[in-house]
């Protein structure tokens, strides 16, 4: 069959028609004959693919799936084993994976028997912008009848859904849209109009019990964080997570203000519902245009470890633990990485070997994948994550000093005297 593909990120001109295989229903599917599909604005961006949804869909470099379009119209060709709702022959709507196709499979339960008195036209229109109005009125914002909704972009595809929606749950609807567009939006039920060329609704209007914004609005996504996403590890404590990728520059940001003392979820996460504890769980993580593929491959590394049980255990040695054994062994790297500050308070550790704690990276060709590697930095936080970077890089056996050098020269002066700053090496760039 044909099919609209794209195997690679970009403009409409990476679109291409190809001779696809065609899809075979499972159990629980129909397999649709396609008549007319729709293109939504999230096509546009898979196509583009930003960062963060590049992150989520799973492909980085290119599209993982290939396929494009979700709305669609058609006749039911086949059904799969469990189907009980549909039999081949009958006109239905509603989503398919890759809708741009001469066939496509959908779930049993995404699809319903189109109306007989509209076209397959109009209603591969419906689906997604349809189902975007219904939820976000009906089930996030919970319309109820008597209420003043204003509804921001009423003349697109999800506005002009909201707008009937709104009117069938008995709102009285005030609408924005431009001059061109006020009889239609009059015509589908809007009560008042607002012409946003001429008025700027935000000044002197009336109060609203709900406001349903459906358009972009240039000046509120400047105003966001790029590419935002937030995660939540159940049961984890979020601080070390946080650790690895702050690291290495990436963006994060703690999804309860624990430093208030107050512990309670962000403003962002509040407005979506999350729990104190859930918050407590979550970190946030800001990508933008700068961000290098390395770092990005980098924090999908760190956050599948993660939520795969797969973080590299990092063995954690603590300051009464490190004797001479350990001080002078073969087969011990001592990796000092303290900033500078803490080099000119403390002697480093000796037979140990400097790096800047910033660029390790840099470095990675000079130590050694054969001996056990001890990171010391002050504190435990960057000493961990400088160790899981090295565990992530295919350093075996690695491990770090809690407390740093100010625990240890506490615990062990005896051997901080004896023996700091000793035999210290500093690795040079480039060798």
């Amino acid at each position: 069959m044909k099919a609209i593909v794209y195997k690679k990120y970009g403009p409409p001109d990476v679109l291409q028609m190809e001779e696809v295989e065609k899809p075979t229903p499972k159990d629980h599917q129909v397999l649709i004959k396609i008549h007319a599909s729709s293109i939504n604005a999230g096509d546009y961006r898979v196509m583009r693919a930003n960062l963060l949804i590049r992150l989520v869909t799973g492909g980085l470099l290119r599209p993982k799936d290939t396929r494009l379009g979700s709305d669609v119209a058609g006749r039911v060709e086949a059904v799969g084993a469990s189907v009980k709702q549909f039999r081949p022959g009958d006109e239905v709507f509603g989503f398919t994976n890759g809708a741009f196709a001469e066939y496509g499979c959908s779930r049993e339960g995404a699809v319903a028997l189109k109306p007989a008195n509209i076209s397959f036209e109009e209603a591969a229109a419906v689906p997604v912008a349809a189902i975007t109005a219904l939820q976000g009125l009906r089930d996030a914002a919970g319309i109820r009848p008597g209420q003043k909704v204003l509804i921001q972009g009423a003349s697109g595809g999800v506005g002009m859904f909201a707008v009937q929606l709104a009117k069938h749950y008995g709102a009285e609807v005030t609408t924005v849209c431009s001059t061109k567009n006020l009889d239609m939006v009059r015509s589908i039920g809007a009560d008042h109009v607002i012409d946003y060329t001429m008025e700027d609704f935000t000044r002197n209007s009336p109060r609203y019990d709900l406001i349903f914004a459906v358009n972009d609005s240039p000046k509120a996504e400047e105003e966001c964080l790029p590419n935002t996403l937030s995660i939540t590890f159940p049961g984890v404590e979020n601080a070390g997570l946080m650790g690895m990728l702050d690291y290495r520059g990436i963006a994060v940001s703690a999804g309860s203000a624990c430093s208030t003392g107050e512990d309670k979820p962000s403003h962002v996460l509040k407005a979506i519902g999350l729990s104190d504890q859930a918050a407590r769980e979550t970190i946030r993580i800001s990508l933008g245009h700068s961000t290098s593929e390395r770092n990005i491959r980098y924090m999908t590394q760190v956050v599948q470890d993660d939520i795969e049980g797969r973080t590299p255990y990092v063995n954690m040695l603590t300051p009464a633990q490190l004797n001479e054994t350990i001080l002078f062994d073969e087969q011990t790297y001592i990796l000092d990485v303290r900033p500078e500050d803490d080099r000119r308070k403390f002697k480093g550790l000796p037979n140990s070997h400097e790096a800047s704690p910033f660029s390790v990276e840099k470095y990675l060709d000079q130590l050694p994948k054969d001996k056990q590697i001890l990171v010391v930095c002050p504190g435990g936080g960057l000493s961990f994550m400088i160790s899981y970077y090295l565990k992530a890089r295919g350093f075996k056996r690695v491990s770090n000093l809690r407390g740093g050098l100010d625990g240890w020269r506490k615990r062990r002066s005896d051997l901080y005297q004896k023996y700091a700053g000793q035999n210290l090496t500093v690795l040079q760039l480039g060798k």
